[in-house]
């Protein structure tokens, strides 16, 4: 419940992922030699094609939350790496 008179803020998590490389060659190539990327899918190893690199968390007020891009806000909260 809000009211006017209470500050209204967001606490934010923040998961930054990069594109593992190798696993998505190795993708590629399994499905490449199977000549079916769905048959590699299934057939191949479980393993993530993105990797996480750090989490940032930070509370946001809500003018700023609508005003601020998301990579601005994980700069500003810095890294809990």
């Amino acid at each position: 419940m809000c009211t006017k008179n209470a500050p209204i803020f967001y606490r934010v998590t923040i998961e930054q992922f990069a594109a593992d490389a190798s696993a998505i060659k190795r993708q590629i190539g399994l499905g490449m030699a199977m000549g079916s990327a769905a048959l590699a899918s299934v057939m191949g190893a479980d393993e993530d094609m993105a990797k996480s690199f750090g989490t940032v968390a930070g509370n946001v007020c809500l003018k700023c939350s609508m005003e601020i891009p998301v990579a601005a806000i994980s700069e500003e909260c810095g890294s809990d790496n």
